[in-house]
């Protein structure tokens, strides 16, 4: 595809072909770097035209990166910043405008987007300043005038929406609002039942009060159990609202708002855990007993009286629903109790949205529970469940999703029922592509993280070539969200990513053929408690096209904000996403197709983030990710920012090829170094970080491939002067290597190392250097036995240098006075170039005349040899060529297993 192909599909507005056409362009080789930031720029628009925004931002880096100054790279960078919205990318977008105004002031266009953006830069400006001041200030006064409830909880309201904001959170705690909401709190002898709880006021103040204290040990990197914020909640509130425990679950069932989650959450905790000092086992123990017999004693009743009102039911209904997400143990211990969970089946039939949520989310929990679903039990929450997948209602879908796709792991007997390639797998992917609140995304998410542990799931996607369309809004939802990272860089890597294995396994593999350590894996797992036999091995081939197809729906730009947001986080929390993102980048670059798109979705950065990572198989993994990708991308295409350009992956690469785990890993790391090798800036890179060294050791892998792409890539930083040097010193350890491998049965090899003795040897004194280590038999060899016409060319111009800068060394300062009397090797020498001089291969034919004309310039006293001679020296060169073959294949070949090392 051409850049024309891809303007045509521009123009008739056909967006991801000309996409796919400019991907196609930028992988050419030998681009100039004004034609690089073309391609960038207008696949840029492309994307600006799809609402693909990060997309489009990072095309116009890459524009602007290889031709600075491109004023319509700017202005579209603009553009796609000021849709991206943020206070930062705004500001960023601004000052792009005014770039593009200062090289082009007659651009109407950017005139109209800068005096725009200004006014949006400024109104951010004054309400990011004044936010956390103004909030603060608002509770203060409607404290001091006596406010009633209803302003005071409108106040709070904003302050815990000022501290959701993790850029405003902590001028917040300067503020000193912390006090301010610890005074709304009641004291212990001020709640005697829960209707003097004083709803939401209470809860929302425990909300904002939760995420001070979340802001409180984010900036401190580490948990900070004696902070006031933590103190007030585990102490006044708690005391005052535990002596009323089962009235105050009771009331809050009722309440459909988060704040009295947060409550909830902080009177299911145990004091000790609450502070951070969790260590009693006793203690924890004695509060769970009190927490299920308070859960119960509030909602049992009701669940269980048939002639209960149906708005109780319901609202306990929610109740449970509650009691689950704030603790997991209490809620699993209701579900368990006798006739609990059968009568909450009696909603289902309710058209109510927050009663289907409810029951689908408790059938979610309750999937683990063996009992709840053995055998015939779980035919009727089924059978709700897959109606909940036909309402319109995203939130009852996604959470029905979760619930089923449990099951169909969980209980394989229920699998066929339930079907998992059908409606569920479809709700699922539609969720997921849908542009929904982050909290939906999360229980799509969850439910595409259960089915993806199933490999008949993952053939059927495969097989079927499905989709999952753009994910563009997940990543969305993941910027907002932090709860999701986990869970979806799970999925992701379930999905197309191969099962790590333990040492216990790779031991096993190395004693126990394969069919083996299966029977003993199903045998294992199905051994205890009647539990379902583990799910089997996946087929590497299929995971490799999922891989493929999530790199077309946009999963890389997944990959990158969660791996930026990872980074981010202190104290290495985010080191298990890293580890996991590393190796899902790594399954996608195994396609080549797909490391283009990897490069322009912002991977590459992903990778380098990953690949500086102190745990070790994380960085494994993402420099073998780079490997991949440099062996395929033009260096001149990769994004030129600071610390996260294309010299940032030379280190990875040469640590990978230093301590690669196996062959394969070296391999691939010495050709993306070959690569980068072409560029002069990489060049000096790869020798400033001692990767000639690095290089030259990897030449003692026994592993021909290995041996092989390492010399390529040395061969390309020969032309450097640094180098070149070290091939001048007398009784040069790098004329031998390469005069030994030029010599070699490899042809790939001998290819790479006389392509560097051809150029080398143009320097008369690195030319000297070459003759002392024996250069010119290799290379007399090549032209006399090769047929390949690349190898040929380059003995033609290898023996022509040498004779053009060394003719005295190979020939003797005085002509003989008869031929014969010429050394044998110059008479050989001088009869490879007048046979390469006869070559239907005109570039080495060229070069032998040329070389022929100047010595006859150069050395006039030394005669042609006649054609007899030369005739005779060439048959005698080709038989004993021709009976060392045949001596060899004689010999005894060796049994040991070869490595196979596919590009």
């Amino acid at each position: 595809m051409s850049k024309d192909e891809g303007n045509a599909h521009l123009k008739a507005g056909r967006l991801a072909e000309a996409i796919a056409s400019y991907t196609s362009a930028l992988g050419a080789p030998s681009l100039s770097k004004e034609a690089v930031a073309a391609l960038h720029a207008n696949r840029a628009l492309a994307h600006l035209k799809l609402n693909a925004a990060s997309e489009c931002v990072a095309d116009c880096d890459a524009a602007l990166s290889a031709q600075p100054g491109y004023v319509k790279a700017m202005y579209r960078r603009a553009q796609a910043r000021e849709a991206l919205g943020s206070p930062a990318d705004l500001g960023a977008a601004f000052r792009d405008a005014q770039a593009a105004l200062r090289l082009d002031p007659e651009n109407r266009e950017a005139a109209l987007l800068a005096r725009r953006l200004k006014a949006a830069v400024d109104a951010c400006s004054a309400a990011d300043e004044s936010a956390p001041r103004a909030a603060t200030e608002a509770l203060r006064r409607a404290v001091a005038d006596g406010a009633g409830e209803e302003e005071l909880a409108r106040c709070v309201g904003r302050m815990s929406k000022v501290a959701e904001d993790r850029s405003q959170g902590p001028a917040l705690v300067h503020t000193g609002a912390a006090a301010e909401l610890v005074s709304l709190l009641p004291r212990e002898d001020e709640v005697v039942d829960a209707s003097s709880l004083r709803m939401p006021l209470v809860g929302l103040a425990v909300e904002a009060l939760e995420r001070m204290a979340a802001i409180c040990q984010a900036c401190e990197g580490q948990p900070r159990p004696r902070d006031p914020l933590h103190a007030s909640l585990a102490g006044r509130l708690l005391a005052a609202c535990r002596a009323a425990l089962p009235d105050v679950i009771r009331s809050l069932s009722w309440l459909a708002h988060r704040s009295s989650l947060a409550i909830l959450a902080r009177l299911l905790t145990p004091a000790a855990a609450a502070n951070g000092k969790g260590d009693d086992k006793s203690e924890d123990e004695a509060f769970h007993k009190g927490a299920c017999a308070a859960a119960e004693a509030a909602l049992s009743p009701t669940l269980r009286d048939p002639e209960a009102e149906w708005e109780a039911h319901a609202a306990a209904v929610h109740g449970v629903t509650a009691v689950l997400e704030v603790n997991k143990k209490v809620g699993a211990w209701l579900l368990r109790q006798e006739s609990i969970f059968w009568s909450l089946a009696e909603v289902a039939e309710l058209e109510d949205e927050g009663l289907q949520r409810s029951l689908a989310e408790i059938y979610a929990h309750a999937a683990a529970d063996v009992s709840l679903f053995k055998d015939k039990e779980g035919e009727e929450p089924i059978r709700h469940l897959r109606a909940f997948l036909r309402s319109p209602r995203p939130k009852v879908r996604a959470r029905a999703c979760v619930a089923l796709a449990k099951v169909c792991l969980l209980h394989h007997d229920h699998r066929a029922r339930i079907d998992p390639t059908g409606k569920l797998l479809a709700a699922t992917r539609g969720l997921l592509e849908a542009k929904v609140p982050p909290h939906v995304h999360r229980w799509a998410v969850e439910a595409l993280m259960y089915l993806t542990l199933m490999p008949d799931l993952k053939e059927h996607l495969a097989e079927t070539g499905a989709r999952f369309g753009s994910l563009v809004a997940v990543a969305h939802s993941a910027s907002k969200d932090p709860s999701l990272h986990h869970a979806l860089v799970s999925a992701l890597g379930a999905l197309c990513a191969p099962r790590e294995k333990s040492d216990e396994q790779k031991r096993l593999e190395q004693e126990m053929d394969e069919a083996q350590i299966e029977q003993m894996r199903q045998l294992a797992a199905g051994g205890a408690g009647g539990a379902a036999p583990s799910e089997r091995k996946d087929d590497p081939a299929v995971l490799t096209k999922l891989a493929a197809t999530l790199v077309e729906d946009d999963a890389v730009l997944v990959l990158a904000e969660l791996v930026a947001a990872a980074a981010s986080r202190p104290g290495g929390s985010g080191a298990s996403t890293l580890h996991t993102a590393a190796r899902v980048l790594l399954s996608m670059a195994t396609t080549p197709e797909a490391r283009g798109k990897i490069v322009a979705q912002g991977g590459f950065k992903a990778l380098l983030t990953c690949a500086l990572c102190e745990h070790e198989p994380t960085a494994t993994s993402a420099a073998w990710a780079l490997a991949k990708v440099g062996i395929s991308i033009n260096p001149v295409a990769y994004p030129r920012r600071p610390g996260s350009g294309p010299e940032s992956m030379v280190k990875p690469l040469l640590r990978l090829v230093d301590g690669a785990e196996h062959e394969l890993q070296q391999f691939e790391a010495c050709l993306a170094l070959c690569n980068l090798a072409t560029h002069p800036e990489l060049q000096q890179r790869i020798l400033t970080c001692g990767g000639w060294r690095t290089l030259t050791m990897s030449l003692a892998c026994e592993n021909e491939l290995v041996q092989r792409a390492a010399l390529e890539a040395m061969s390309n930083l020969t032309t450097a002067d640094e180098v070149a040097a070290k091939f001048a010193e007398p009784g040069s350890t790098e004329a031998k290597i390469f005069v030994g491998f030029c010599g070699s049965d490899d042809p790939k090899a001998q290819l790479a190392a006389s392509g560097a003795i051809a150029t080398l040897a143009g320097d008369p004194e690195i030319g000297s250097a070459l003759l002392g280590a024996g250069a010119l038999e290799p290379l007399v060899n090549i032209a006399l036995l090769s047929d390949d016409p690349p190898l040929l060319h380059r003995a033609a111009v290898g023996l022509a240098n040498l004779f053009n800068n060394n003719a005295d060394a190979i020939l003797g300062p005085a002509a003989p006075t008869d031929q014969s009397e010429l050394p044998g090797p110059a008479l050989t020498a001088v009869g490879a170039l007048i046979t390469l001089s006869s070559s239907p291969v005109e570039p080495a034919k060229a070069a032998a005349v040329g070389a022929l004309v100047q010595l006859r310039k150069t050395r006039p006293d030394v005669p042609m040899p006649p054609a007899e001679v030369v005739q005779a020296v060439v048959a005698n060169i080709r038989a004993e060529h021709a009976a060392r073959e045949a001596a060899e294949a004689l010999l005894p070949r060796g049994g040991g297993d070869e490595v196979e090392v596919e590009v």
